[in-house]
């Protein structure tokens, strides 16, 4: 196990791609104020207006409008947009790759050493959390390629979602899961509305990608809700997707513990 998670984190080193300036100078320790014209906590059946989360240390500090503003808090305005808890998918396989032509792709995995798959499983990870998905639940692997991406995220060397590396047990219940590897990776989100078309209400899927996964993974006082005290793992989406679930595919900014990965509006305020 430590040969092969040794030589993968060597070539996820190598391969680490570029991220955005603001990902690698906005650390966790400082404070921020997200506001938007809306807000889902996670956890209820409606938006809460305005949105406003404030962030201290990579947690949450404060939510809603009594919230306090720390002095010195850096203010990001994302104006027409929603607020949500980031997504979590209780079901994936990051260092698979897909393919519509199963049969090739299993020939094409043979072929590859054990480092450019760890090189393939770095970029999934990457589009991944740029799609807003801050944790995963990676449910098959090889060559403890899974473990080793987990502790080179864990450890920073590369971006991606908060990892739980595990095997599905017989029985175990599956709250919001896109068994992702038999689609393109970064396309989770795809989800939401493939439930609502099937009879399910916009809040409820929100909800089983939220509270209702961490508590699947017996995380829920860490992540799942907008709450005081818990791990500050925020995304945001434009418009409203208790109106429109696909708005959820169009995530434009990610925050995970604290960190921002992602931020395709203006520039922060002061």
């Amino acid at each position: 196990m430590r040969k092969w998670s040794g030589w993968l984190l060597a070539g996820l080193m190598v391969a680490m791609p570029a991220l955005p300036a603001f990902a690698q100078t906005q650390k966790a320790s400082k404070t921020y104020v997200l506001k938007a014209a809306r807000m889902f906590d996670g956890k209820s059946n409606t938006l809460s207006t305005p949105g406003l989360v404030v962030v201290t240390h990579g947690k949450i500090a404060g939510v809603g409008a009594k919230a306090t503003i720390p002095a010195g808090a850096e203010t990001i305005d994302l104006g027409d947009a929603t607020l949500l808890p980031g997504f979590i998918d209780a079901h994936t396989h990051l260092t698979s790759m897909y393919s519509d032509d199963w049969k090739q792709n299993t020939l094409d995995r043979l072929q590859k050493t054990v480092a450019e798959q760890a090189l393939d499983a770095s970029a999934n990870a990457r589009v991944t959390l740029m799609a807003g998905f801050t944790t995963v639940r990676d449910v098959g692997s090889s060559d403890y390629l899974d473990v080793g991406l987990r502790n080179a995220i864990s450890d920073g060397v590369v971006p991606g979602p908060r990892m739980l590396v595990t095997a599905l047990a017989k029985g175990v219940k599956i709250g919001f899961g896109t068994d992702a590897a038999v689609y393109q990776h970064g396309r989770n989100a795809e989800e939401f509305h493939l439930m609502v078309d099937l009879g399910m209400k916009p809040f409820d899927a929100l909800r089983s990608a939220a509270l209702a996964d961490a508590e699947l993974l017996g995380l829920q006082d860490k992540i799942g809700t907008l709450d005081a005290g818990k791990l500050a793992d925020i995304v945001a989406v434009p418009g409203n997707p208790g109106e429109n679930i696909r708005q959820t595919e169009k995530v434009f900014f990610v925050m995970k513990e604290g960190t921002i990965y992602r931020n395709d509006r203006s520039a922060p305020q002061r």
